[in-house]
């Protein structure tokens, strides 16, 4: 997670600064964690409840230390990408 900030822009008397939080790929879909961080739990939960954020995968072998070995094995060997 990098945070950019935007460059204050004065109308008048006030000041407005912008935050910006980017994440890629399936980090996207989770934005509950910078919520949380900025704003707190519960508003965390209302914009998990909004989105209807509800992840339930069918297999919980998201990473190598969670598949099956035979799994991480075989496409360990037949895969350019090594897996850790």
């Amino acid at each position: 997670m990098r945070p950019y900030r935007a460059l204050p822009r004065i109308d008048g008397m006030a000041q407005r600064t912008v935050l910006v939080v980017l994440f890629d790929g399936v980090q996207s879909l989770d934005v509950t964690g910078p919520v949380e961080v900025f704003a707190g739990d519960e508003h965390a939960r209302a914009v998990q409840l909004l989105t209807e954020y509800d992840p339930q995968p069918p297999y919980d072998a998201g990473s190598p230390r969670k598949a099956p070995a035979h799994l991480v094995e075989e496409f360990r060997v037949k895969s350019r990408f090594i897996l850790t």
